[in-house]
């Protein structure tokens, strides 16, 4: 029987400490891991305590923000004219190259794939977000930097609907941040293990190093063993060796990508986004919300997110350790933004210019709905991630704002504070 898919941080101690008073915890990301301790110093919470957001997980347990209350009272137009028109084609911008002499192919000869893998998996063409946080525009970050966020999969989803895990999915993930630093790292180790993913006899494997400057991270979903994960590091071992090698032995390339000189700069600050009244005035809730980082741990992913001044923010309630969604970001992603669902319904507001544009997309994942709103303004791509109220949720923490029409009025805010 599978199990419920759990989320694991790791603390580091490290706090950030916005001016407003809002960002006083650890940032870093939440990894989405079955029962088991896949990295380093993990602190495993049930998922009773989360509230999922189709991939995304918000912080549910810790400190909560300790920002002045705001008062609720702002108002926002949740209804936008929506128009479920064909996805415009952005004004493309050149997508940044690898800084090694290496793409996603170069890694792995396809027969030592399938020698450790239970099945057959092809190149999926798109970056992973191991991270849930990470998913949308954090995903490119790695890609924007010049690294590799590479995935291989079987075609099968991680989770089911229900977020059990799902043990016939199989993949390989490759991700690699170069010219990382000690500060990258944050003091993570080397280190490889295998364990048991769901409790069906699927097993996933884990290779995370540091060669010289270039920092690798390997795992491998659904690799061959006949004795368990005690026994399948040896059947894993070859797979991630030619990864390794294949890194090692890369050559540096000259690039210089940069963005559009007339890019939209978003920083890392959350009250550069949205404040505190307008979110509250949106949602409509008894307890005022705030934008905030309420998170902790430590990985490649978060250290690229932080190279990048683009720690995800959350959208909290000031006084519980709850919140709505989240609000991530890549500044100069746009040329990524065709990678947002091509399927996803185009929404007009008020405040677009030129080649700027949103779209909406919603899903339900263990029995809530989630939206997402991708905003591509100023040659940045900015995702709204919202969800429905939890059932019986009490007076205080309760919002009748459908996920959609919540989304898309965050996302026309930040888009007016953006233009402003």
């Amino acid at each position: 029987m599978s199990m419920k898919p759990m989320l694991a941080h790791i603390p580091t101690g490290r706090s950030v400490n916005d001016s407003a008073g809002v960002d006083q915890s650890p940032p870093g990301a939440w990894r989405r891991v079955p029962d088991h301790n896949i990295g380093h110093h993990e602190l495993v919470i049930s998922p009773r305590q989360v509230a999922p957001i189709a991939g995304l997980a918000l912080l549910l347990a810790g400190c909560a923000p300790t920002a002045a209350t705001p008062t609720p009272g702002a108002t926002a137009d949740t209804t936008p004219s929506a128009t479920p028109t064909p996805t415009p084609t952005p004004a493309a911008h050149t997508a940044p190259e690898p800084a090694l002499d290496l793409a996603c192919a170069d890694l792995a000869d396809p027969g030592a794939i399938d020698a450790a893998l239970t099945d057959a998996v092809e190149p999926s063409g798109q970056p992973f977000a191991d991270l849930s946080a990470g998913e949308g525009p954090l995903a490119y970050a790695l890609p924007q930097l010049g690294g590799l966020n590479c995935h291989w999969s079987n075609g099968t989803p991680e989770y089911d609907d229900s977020g059990a895990t799902n043990p016939d999915h199989v993949a390989l993930h490759v991700l690699l941040l170069t010219d990382a630093t000690a500060d990258d790292t944050n003091g993570l180790g080397d280190g490889e293990q295998c364990h048991d993913a769901g409790g069906d006899g699927a097993v996933t494997c884990l290779r995370e190093i540091m060669l010289g400057d270039r920092w690798l991270n390997v795992r491998a979903i659904g690799v061959r063993t006949d004795g368990g994960s005690a026994a399948a590091l040896p059947t894993a071992g070859p797979l991630f060796d030619a990864v390794q090698s294949a890194v090692t032995s890369a050559a540096d390339r000259e690039t210089s990508w940069e963005p559009p000189a007339d890019t939209l700069p978003i920083a890392g600050r959350c009250e550069q986004l949205i404040d505190g009244e307008t979110l509250t005035g949106i949602f409509g809730t008894a307890t005022p919300l705030v934008a905030g980082r309420n998170m902790g741990g430590w990985s490649l992913e978060a250290a690229s997110w932080k190279r990048l001044d683009a720690m995800p923010c959350q959208l909290l309630f000031s006084s519980a350790d709850s919140g709505v969604g989240i609000v991530s970001w890549l500044s100069g992603g746009d040329w990524a933004f065709p990678s947002a669902d091509a399927d996803a319904e185009v929404v007009e507001v008020d405040g677009l210019q030129g080649d700027d544009r949103l779209m909406v997309n919603c899903r339900e994942t263990m029995a809530v709905q989630s939206c997402s709103a991708d905003l591509a303004v100023g040659h940045s791509w900015v995702r709204v991630t919202t969800r429905a109220a939890e059932q019986d949720a009490p007076a205080a923490y309760d919002y009748e704002i459908a996920p959609r029409d919540s989304a898309v009025a965050v996302a026309e805010a930040i888009l007016a504070r953006l233009r402003a």
